[in-house]
């Protein structure tokens, strides 16, 4: 027993050493420190914020995030470069929504055991909000009428029917029904910025599909692409090859289109990865969705054609659950969402609206049928495209004045603001 312990001894020591040693490795924690910009600093709309970095005792690449609050901006950005303890990153501030005032980046490393963060306050600016006038298409011509009342308008030598304008990009892009090139086109002036041939076996394109950052075309042969300013493409796959993407809508969530199975009557729900075409959620639906739209965070509300009349759902992708709100008498036209959330479902009988966060049934607004619906940001006030007039009305079912006429029906219409 006298033997054993210098030995136990001996055992705990070397136990304390390795406790101690085990200790100070996860007590290790990275340096990180923002060194620019200056604490502060105010960027304006459409400004390149550069943010540099210096990071030791990090064996990754740091979490960099524009916050307002607490809550993560989502403001895209790049890692530029980086060199020896210094790294740099741009973001662009190209967000319309988010409003004047104080914002932090919070700037987060870690070496697999422990983080650390950073944190800097800069201002951001965004202009006064501004009408600038709408798009519309009528048969083969492209028509802008800016907020003077000043109308240009472009033949696009061709049937074309689809329309769309993404503000954070300033371009109009149009598709046509069938054997024709997709094209974008500037607002101001209106001219044509790029042109993109069909490609082989792109008989026709179904839907356009706007998302804050850029378009999606949908295409019959179950082409899905997206496009940047200048009219490349950024994004490319294809849908089941027993699938025809109908239309379409562009969330957090992902890419919810209804599609089509070739050759017969069946129609489902595809909540597809933005980014790849991944499936990530599908459900079947009783028919074709003329319309989808996303509301509320992770809601969104489908127009389906039924008999003679509009059958209205509610999809909720987090527990794959699509539930019958409404029917409404006429086949559907167009489905719509302004900016406070209330829904617009037109019925070839009349416009209605209803607010699914509140549950409230829908109410008629106006006794005609729309072939397209748009939202004024400004004025808070809708533009309807009916036949070959635009009306501005609003969804409290106030008296609607005719705004602008076409010799033919205009098709589809977009409001156009600066940001």
């Amino acid at each position: 027993m006298t033997h054993q312990t210098p030995f136990i001894y001996s055992l705990i020591s070397c136990l304390l050493i390795i406790s101690i040693s085990c200790k100070k490795t996860n007590e290790t924690y990275p340096e990180v420190k923002i060194l620019s910009p200056a604490e502060g600093t105010t960027y304006s709309f459409g400004d390149t914020i550069f943010v540099t970095l210096e990071i030791k005792e990090s064996d990754a690449t740091p979490i960099v995030n524009v916050l307002d609050g607490s809550i993560n901006t989502g403001l895209p950005f790049d890692r530029v470069s980086a060199s020896g303890s210094q790294q740099n990153f741009q973001f662009y501030f190209n967000k319309s929504e988010l409003s004047s005032g104080k914002y932090t980046i919070r700037v987060t490393a870690s070496n697999g055991t422990n983080t650390r963060s950073d944190f800097l306050d800069i201002y951001l600016k965004q202009e006064p909000l501004e009408y600038l006038g709408f798009i519309s298409i009528a048969a083969s011509s492209l028509i802008k009428v800016d907020n003077q009342g000043v109308t240009e308008e472009k033949y696009l030598n061709g049937n074309y029917y689809l329309l769309a304008y993404n503000e954070r990009q300033g371009r109009v892009v149009t598709a046509p029904e069938s054997n024709g090139n997709l094209r974008g086109y500037s607002y101001s002036p209106l001219q044509q910025e790029y042109n993109i041939v069909s490609t082989t076996g792109v008989k026709k394109y179904n839907a356009l599909v706007n998302d804050k950052e850029r378009v999606y075309s949908l295409a019959a042969n179950g082409e899905v692409k997206a496009y940047s300013k200048e009219g490349s493409i950024e994004r490319s796959f294809l849908t089941r090859t027993d699938l025809e993407p109908i239309s379409g809508c562009s969330s957090n969530e992902g890419l919810l289109i209804c599609a089509k199975e070739r050759g017969k009557e069946n129609y489902s729900l595809q909540l597809l990865n933005a980014t790849n075409g991944a499936e990530l959620k599908t459900m079947q639906l009783p028919g074709r969705a003329i319309g989808i739209v996303n509301p509320s965070s992770g809601i969104y509300t489908i127009a389906v054609k039924g008999t003679g009349e509009t059958v209205v759902y509610s999809y909720e992708p987090s527990t794959n659950t699509l539930t019958k709100l409404f029917s409404l008498q006429g086949e559907p036209t167009c489905l719509f969402t302004d900016y406070n959330a209330v829904v617009l479902v037109s019925t070839t009988n009349a416009i209605f609206a209803f607010q699914l966060s509140n549950g409230t049934q829908p109410y008629q607004i106006y006794n005609f049928s729309a072939n397209d619906i748009a939202y004024d940001k400004v004025s808070q006030q809708i533009l309807i495209a009916s036949g070959n007039q635009i009306f501005r009305g609003n969804v409290n079912g106030a008296s609607a004045t005719v705004y602008h006429q076409e010799i033919k029906d205009i098709l589809q219409v977009e409001a156009v603001h600066n940001r």
